[in-house]
């Protein structure tokens, strides 16, 4: 595109100079044959000339400000180096975001858990307090009644609690096996990309030697029918 331009923009400057000198010449021939049939047809020559070099001016004016727009709209593309350099930077960023994401997720995840230890320690709490506050009602039926039917309550809490938490646990663990799972396929596509580039680069020296036999072989065989035939052409002539 660039050297089609700088040639197009010479043969501009080329045709105008051109032409500027034969408005020149035209002048010349003009001033010097004025007295001649009045000076009228070199006149009208000249005026021809002078408009075809100004409309030459012109659509080099114009040529040249669309050769300056379409320089700057290639000046704005970016270049294969500035592309590549936005796609390292874009993947530097995915990078970072993917790190701050995982950083954000081991976050929450410890609130959570810092959150369902403090319950288990409230509760923990609250029932010693209850234990401690009610020792003289101890003696009373009634109360022990209670205090069992308290106690099923917060062991049946406890045992949904456990059955929850065990359920993520399997969840984590399932993920973690699908995510192990992934990584193992995703090392046996490496591993095959690379014997893959190896092999490739084995059959290429194989070709490559192959072709070089082939070569030598059709210059002996080329050296030798050219030889057979000088032979015959000596048998032929003697």
């Amino acid at each position: 595109m660039r050297k089609r331009e700088t040639n197009f923009k010479a043969a501009c400057n080329a045709e105008l100079c051109r032409m500027q000198q034969e408005l020149e010449e035209l002048n010349i021939r003009r001033q010097e044959r004025a007295l001649d049939a009045g000076g009228a047809s070199w006149d009208d020559e000249y005026r021809n000339a002078k408009e075809r070099v100004e409309k030459a001016r012109l659509q080099a004016a114009l040529l040249n400000r669309q050769i300056t727009l379409e320089q700057r709209r290639l000046d704005s593309a970016p270049s294969q180096a500035e592309i590549s350099q936005y796609q390292r930077r874009i993947i530097e960023l995915y990078n970072q975001m993917a790190v701050k994401h995982r950083e954000t997720k081991q976050f929450y995840t410890l609130h959570n858990t810092l959150l369902d230890v403090k319950a288990y320690m409230q509760r923990e709490i609250d029932l010693l307090n209850s234990i401690d506050d009610v020792q003289e009602l101890t003696s009373k039926e009634s109360y022990k009644e209670s205090f069992v039917e308290n106690l099923e309550k917060v062991l049946k809490g406890v045992d949904e609690t456990l059955d929850k938490v065990t359920s993520k646990q399997k969840e984590q663990q399932t993920i973690r096996e699908q995510l192990s799972d992934d990584y193992q396929y995703l090392l046996d596509k490496e591993r095959l990309y690379h014997k893959t580039v190896d092999d490739f680069k084995r059959v290429e020296k194989v070709v490559t030697g192959l072709e070089f036999i082939a070569c030598k072989v059709a210059d002996t065989w080329s050296s030798s029918f050219r030889f057979a035939c000088e032979l015959e052409n000596d048998t032929i002539d003697a």
